[in-house]
């Protein structure tokens, strides 16, 4: 295989518009006449990215296969697997020194002591859904199962609960170098497409500040990376997993799930879609409906109503002009719509609530469009992975609270798509 002057090309404008992202967003915190145009920016890089991807995409149907190669002995495989594995463990010693600076986390947010409260009720018996009250303000969990059951991780360990995300990372890295590294693509190229996952680790290590040390968002990445796997891989039963991790940690991914629905049942068979969401529908009966909500159904809405207050509250600060990391952050439309929206606080985040849900839903019509256009040129996989990563990207943005941590999940699926971008426009 070889490099012609377009791949050269499409390389370079894709990894552009990857950094693109990572220069809004660590960059703009705290410069406030600068931030009135970053989700502007932001949002503009993100369709734009998306966009340039379904290009390279469409332009395959006339290149050659660069899928897996079958060929490809069992030990060779393994390797790749810790060869993926190994980008991310290349950054332990940074990470340690992160959680050697700051050795405890409930001091810097509310979120480790839900999250190790919650595994801690749940292995000695007890309901996990109620106040914390290690927090002075007793905040209610709105921790889905799969974010808080790997703390089980450090607990059989014996190590700090933080690491419990970074080796599932790391192990998702394996999973994503098995696949990339099997690619019929020069050597070159599948270099540069193993190590973009890990530069999103990289760049929240040396920009993120306590961004690693408070949350982990490690582990939500590296749910998001197993799912943008399975959509790059064209692999159903990747994908489906990925899905049920996504869905019981965070539920940000309800929004993408509808286009995903369809393109799935015009694509595959009945038979497939059966399995795929009796699979789906089944992993949330078992992990999260019958344990947890049968046995008190107002642990959802306790937990919205939660998110709401803490929404509120920066809300709050905002118009009582106290400083808020949050707002001055320039990462979402929360300022924009605060200006325009009328009423008290409570009425503002419902409405910005409301924009959001609508933009969400207008994002469906969309897709659905577009699709129509480019539906013989791409493989529905593909296109649902860049629907993928507008959806969650978007939801952010439109968010009435986020925090920058947040964004890494969007980055890692910005990274696979931008992989999938580079090796499959190799011409052979």
């Amino acid at each position: 295989m070889q490099l012609d002057t377009q791949t050269s090309k499409n390389t370079r404008i894709i990894l552009f518009l990857f950094a693109i992202q990572f220069v809004f967003i660590f960059t703009a915190e705290n410069r406030w006449q600068i931030n009135f145009y970053t989700p502007f920016l932001l949002q503009a890089t993100c369709l734009i990215l998306a966009g340039y991807f379904i290009y390279i995409q469409k332009q395959q149907t006339h290149i050659k296969n660069t899928d897996i190669n079958i060929s490809i002995s069992p030990w060779r495989k393994i390797l790749y697997f810790f060869t993926g594995t190994f980008t991310v463990a290349l950054s332990y010693e940074e990470v340690r020194k992160l959680f050697a600076r700051y050795p405890n986390a409930s001091t810097l947010s509310d979120v480790m002591p839900q999250l190790d409260t919650q595994y801690d009720r749940f292995s000695h018996g007890i309901f996990p859904y109620s106040p914390v009250t290690s927090v002075p303000w007793q905040p209610y969990p709105v921790y889905m199962p799969l974010h808080w059951l790997p703390v089980g991780i450090s607990r059989v360990l014996n190590i700090d609960t933080r690491w419990s995300g970074f080796i599932i990372l790391a192990i998702a890295a394996g999973l994503y170098g098995y696949v990339i590294l099997q690619r019929k693509a020069p050597t070159g190229l599948k270099i540069i497409a193993l190590l973009l996952p890990s530069i999103v680790l990289w760049a929240y290590i040396v920009w993120g500040g306590i961004d690693i040390p408070a949350v982990l968002e490690t582990l939500i990445s590296a749910y998001y990376l197993v799912l943008a796997i399975g959509l790059m891989s064209k692999n159903l039963v990747i994908t489906t997993i990925g899905i049920i991790l996504c869905l019981l940690s965070r539920y940000t991914l309800v929004f993408w799930l509808p286009i995903f629905l369809i393109l799935l049942w015009q694509n595959l068979s009945p038979r497939k879609n059966f399995v795929v969401w009796l699979s789906i529908i089944a992993a949330i009966t078992f992990v999260y409906l019958l344990p947890f909500l049968s046995k008190d159904h107002t642990v959802f809405l306790h937990g919205l109503v939660y998110h709401n207050g803490c929404a509120y509250n920066c809300w709050n600060d905002f118009m009582n002009n106290k400083y808020n990391s949050s707002y001055y952050s320039g990462l979402f439309f929360a300022p924009r719509l605060y200006d325009i929206f009328p009423g008290t606080i409570e009425h503002k985040v419902f409405l910005a609530r409301a924009v959001q849900g609508g933009v969400m839903l207008f994002l469906l019509g969309v897709y659905l469009a577009i699709y129509r256009k480019v539906k013989e040129e791409i493989n529905f996989y593909h296109y649902c992975l860049a629907a993928l990563y507008v959806s969650v990207f978007i939801f952010m943005l439109f968010s009435p609270l986020i925090f920058k941590y947040y964004y890494m999940p969007v980055l890692t699926i910005s990274a696979v798509m931008c992989a999938q971008a580079i090796i499959s426009n190799a011409k052979s």
